[in-house]
């Protein structure tokens, strides 16, 4: 993701609420050049304290790294669709992930699959290896169910404050069990 650019014809809406707090909708680019939307808090540049500053980015601005490198956060749907196509590859299930990758929850509507949710992954579990092919195929739900249960996340949920140690299976008691894994295409 690129730096904001603050000039007036990058600003779109100047009245965006969220989490109850006033900010803007502005356009952003993707490292590939695609447009998507950003919002910032509308008092994010201002240097007095703000107790409220949790309330200032959500999900995406946390997971994307983009809230913590220029301030503003991604929206979900297409926006973050268009990022996911542009700047990272699909990893497939948790048996291949790695540290640093990102989950990204989808939301089932009757038309699309939505994205809805990120999060960081900051520990994968120890996967279990299954004796036999018999009891690999058996065993294939319960080796997800027990990487759900031990592998961890950084995550961020509206405008509460980022939790650096949630399970995946606690996000997905959450936003349920559609997700998949990201990688970046281009590592920082």
């Amino acid at each position: 993701m690129q730096r904001l650019n603050p000039l007036p014809q990058f600003l779109l809406d100047q009245n965006c609420r969220l989490f109850d707090i006033d900010g803007h909708v502005y356009r952003v680019r993707t490292d590939v050049g695609s447009i998507v939307h950003g919002w910032v808090a509308a008092d994010r540049y201002e240097q007095r304290p703000n107790p409220d500053r949790n309330r200032h980015y959500f999900c995406h601005g946390h997971s994307l790294g983009t809230y913590r490198e220029f301030g503003y956060s991604v929206f979900s749907g297409p926006d973050l669709a268009t990022v996911l196509r542009d700047e990272y590859l699909l990893v497939g299930s948790l048996t291949n992930a790695q540290s640093g990758d990102l989950l990204v929850w989808h939301n089932v509507y009757p038309d699309k699959r939505h994205p809805d949710h990120s999060a960081i992954l900051t520990f994968l579990g120890a996967v279990p290896q299954p004796s036999s092919m018999a009891v690999h195929r058996a065993a294939a739900t319960d080796i997800r169910r027990k990487l759900e249960e031990s592998s961890q996340v950084s995550t961020k949920n509206g405008g509460y404050g980022p939790v650096l140690t949630q399970t995946v299976q606690q996000v997905c008691g959450i936003y349920g069990n559609v997700y998949a894994i990201y990688r970046r295409k281009f590592p920082k």
